[in-house]
């Protein structure tokens, strides 16, 4: 794609994405927490030829659902740095017995600040395939497979995957995040907030932040490798009841944590 065809692409995405963009909370404190660690990602684009390839309103739901995402992991942060282990929270999802500072710290840099400062949105950038340009391990590549593709088709109960996380090396030599069709009629972030609180934190309505922040929990290059949560459950009261060790690499929990973190911040 040419310069000037990417600086077109930018406004066009720019203004599709102007109204939901300004509906989400502002994260104008995100660079406090930002780690200065060596970034492992430095390429953020979207496939848009071929199979799988992601069209412009999807793109634009794509660049939203990344504001969402960091709006979560801020929550998180947040949490962590001012109660550490203590809060209702931290206990619930996390674990009450995995209460060391080093623990902590490391659940703070690795599964929250990475995706604050790792994760972008794919504003310019197209591919024509997932291996565009070579070997990347430094590359994320957003696709949207259809319901045909064998990643998305539905599960014995007629449910369908949302999303699907490739590290480099898996099948291509770049991170492909798989988008599969019920990502994008995922519900909205008010209302997983509200249903959350109203709840009591029994209901969970999934956000495409929501998804995004449970599949960077699978990407080592946001996470680093010997991070890499895996998927031992989804229901909220599974996550909840799953042991000391599963619940620290269950990608779930860590999602659930910071919607927690959001909804209830241990000052209220």
């Amino acid at each position: 794609m040419s310069l000037s065809a990417r600086v077109a692409m930018l406004f066009v995405l720019s203004a599709l994405s102007f109204c939901n963009a300004s509906a989400a909370s502002s994260v104008t404190n995100l660079d406090r927490h930002l780690p200065i660690l060596k970034r492992e990602l430095s390429s953020w684009v979207w496939k848009s030829q071929g199979e799988s390839a992601c069209s412009l309103s999807q793109v634009r739901q794509i660049i939203d659902a990344v504001e969402y995402t960091k709006i979560l992991a801020n929550a998180a942060v947040t949490n962590l740095d001012g109660a550490g282990d203590s809060s209702p929270a931290y206990r619930r999802w996390l674990g009450d017995a995995n209460s060391k500072p080093g623990t902590v710290a490391s659940i703070t840099r690795n599964h929250f600040e990475a995706v604050l400062s790792e994760l972008e949105a794919p504003l310019t950038e197209s591919v024509a395939s997932e291996q565009e340009d070579g070997p990347d391990p430094n590359r994320l590549v957003f696709t949207y497979p259809d319901d045909r593709h064998p990643v998305c088709e539905k599960h014995w109960n007629g449910n369908g995957p949302v999303a699907g996380m490739l590290n480099a090396g898996d099948i291509y030599s770049m991170n492909v995040l798989r988008l599969c069709p019920p990502f994008f009629r995922l519900g909205k972030h008010s209302k997983m907030v509200s249903k959350w609180r109203s709840s009591r934190g029994s209901i969970l309505v999934e956000t495409q932040g929501f998804s995004r922040l449970h599949e960077m929990q699978h990407l080592d290059a946001i996470v680093g490798r010997g991070n890499r949560a895996a998927d031992h459950a989804y229901e909220v009261e599974e996550c909840e009841a799953l042991d000391k060790d599963e619940k620290l690499t269950n990608a779930q929990n860590f999602a659930l944590f910071a919607l927690d973190s959001l909804v209830n911040p241990p000052w209220n």
